[in-house]
């Protein structure tokens, strides 16, 4: 009988240990998750509900840097999950999670498998790079063109790809395994894609360009690219259907060697005049425009993509530095400097006409301080359509017609004044022979553009504004600005060594003083060869 009750008592008291324990367990796990529930070999064990979401900004972390390992026909390829596209549906997730707390009493091991999203194009570009192989890639309908300028179609082809639904379901079965095992992937058919409308479009336009050239448009003015150019730079980019496209690195060159040169300019600062000592403008300033190749070489391509021929270049407006009278005022104009003069007493009609010419370009412009003057930057072209006539030059060891012929009577005068008002010479060379025009020998300065140019730099500290005056045949520059109380002398021209044949030598010398300073000491070396070696044609 004691026996009897000691097994009653005894079940009894664990009956209660049992009541006593899950009631214990409900209170202490109450909005809890149970214990031994992890997702992946992340731990969840009695989290809060309310520490969940923050739990899973934690977890997506790791899972993004997971690695996972997917063989296909015998080769691996190991990729996290963040490079495959497969990313953590956090707030799905954390609700799976949050329903677990539901459950009051559970002691068995919970393994969570994550509620994911794919991104199937990125998984699937990885993949088929990788197995790239092992696999058919299909090809969809592409153009070329032969050395005759025809252009093709090439088919398309049947091919396959990565199936992303079994992908993905074997992934997210795979996640659920501790250690995570490998991923198989198959494949499925796959057709290219086709539009007979689209390439038909390409192939025309693409053939127009073959046959008919390419446009750039700046301004009023339209530049034709020559349909060599065109084929030289054009290809097809077939992403995934083919369009036309220009090989980036040789347009940027055909821009800049080709479209700059015709549209950049420069700004042009108004133009001044010296009446009663007082500066007045006579000539209003001009904008100037810079090419902006890198901004047109993609207007281009956009040009390209509409399926058009002509493209706007891309250009940007340059003020220029002075455009009226109020900024005169702080250029430092305010006195005669010196005075070059030459007279072309019996030049024939033509050559008087081109130093009347040659010498408007320069009535009326500004040098800054420091900046180098140079004769042919300002004098433009040299031809019929800018006003010159045909009149003699020294030219290939002869004296022969050609357009601007007694454009030096201007720049050897341009010289005289920049010699008198010691600025620095840069650049100087005598002509071949000595020109009778030129008065006495030593003190002339020839230029031939592109080639041979007369320069100098205004060493004053306010700017240079030279005033151009002709009265009969006599040709003088005037240079103002601002007195630095320099002194100059100029010895000189000094011909000697002179030959029977007409060939002779000369020397002039240029000093420049402020104080006790020496600023400048040149001496100009002339060495004339004699006008028979030269004979006229």
């Amino acid at each position: 009988m004691k026996s009897i009750r000691a097994g009653i008592e005894s079940v009894l008291v664990a009956m209660l240990v049992i009541v006593i324990g899950s009631i214990w367990f409900t209170v202490v796990f109450a909005d809890r998750i149970p214990v031994r529930t992890r997702i992946g070999l992340f731990p969840l064990s009695g989290l809060e509900t309310t520490q969940i979401l923050q739990a899973m900004d934690t977890y997506e972390q790791e899972f993004a840097q997971t690695s996972v390992t997917v063989l296909f026909r015998g080769d691996k390829t190991t990729h996290t999950f963040q490079e495959l596209g497969v990313m953590l549906n956090k707030e799905k997730t954390a609700e799976k999670i949050r329903s677990l707390a539901k459950h009051k009493i559970r002691i068995e091991k919970v393994q969570v498998s994550p509620i994911l999203s794919f991104q199937d194009e990125v998984a699937r570009g990885v993949l088929q790079k990788d197995f790239a192989n092992k696999m058919i890639t299909p090809q969809n309908p592409a153009l070329t063109f032969d050395a005759n300028h025809v252009i093709q179609v090439l088919p398309a082809k049947n091919g396959e790809h990565i199936d992303m639904v079994a992908l993905n379901i074997a992934i997210t079965e795979a996640l659920i395994t501790i250690p995570m095992k490998t991923v198989v992937a198959s494949a499925i058919p796959a057709v290219p894609q086709e539009n007979a409308e689209a390439i038909t479009g390409t192939r025309i336009f693409a053939q127009e360009l073959l046959v008919s050239g390419f446009h750039f448009a700046a301004f009023d003015r339209v530049f034709d690219v020559p349909v060599a150019t065109v084929a030289s730079m054009m290809y097809f980019k077939n992403d995934p259907m083919p369009t036309v496209q220009f090989d980036e690195i040789k347009l940027r060159a055909y821009i800049a060697e080709h479209i700059v040169p015709q549209v950049q300019t420069s700004p042009v600062n108004a133009r001044f005049q010296v009446e009663d000592g007082k500066v007045n403008q006579f000539a209003l300033p001009q904008d100037g425009t810079i090419v902006n190749v890198d901004e047109t070489v993609q207007v281009v391509q956009k040009t390209l993509a509409i399926r058009s021929r002509t493209a706007s270049v891309a250009m940007q407006i340059v003020k220029p530095i002075i455009s009226d009278t109020g900024d005169s005022e702080k250029l430092g104009i305010k006195k005669l400097l010196a005075v070059g003069e030459s007279d072309f007493k019996g030049s024939p009609k033509n050559r008087i006409k081109n130093i009347e010419v040659g010498t408007s370009r320069y009535n009326g412009i500004l040098i800054a301080p420091n900046e180098e003057f140079s004769f042919n930057a300002f004098l433009g072209p040299v031809n019929k359509e800018a006003g010159f006539a045909p009149e003699l030059v020294i030219k290939n060891n002869v004296t022969t017609p050609e357009f601007g012929g007694g454009l030096c009577q201007v720049s050897s005068t341009v010289f005289r004044a920049a010699v008198n008002s010691g600025m620095k010479i840069t650049s100087r060379r005598n002509h071949s022979y000595a020109v009778r025009y030129y008065g006495v020998p030593g003190f002339d300065a020839t230029i031939y553009p592109p080639y041979t140019d007369f320069r100098f730099l205004n060493n004053t500290p306010g700017y240079i504004l030279i005033q151009t005056k002709i009265d009969g045949t006599k040709l003088s520059f005037e240079f103002w600005g601002t007195d630095d109380s320099r002194s100059v002398v100029v010895d000189g021209p000094h011909p000697y060594g002179k030959k029977p044949d007409g060939a002779l030598r000369s020397v002039l010398k240029q000093t420049v003083t402020k104080g006790d300073q020496t600023l400048i000491e040149d001496t100009f070396y002339s060495n004339y060869k004699s006008p028979n070696l030269f004979p006229h044609t």
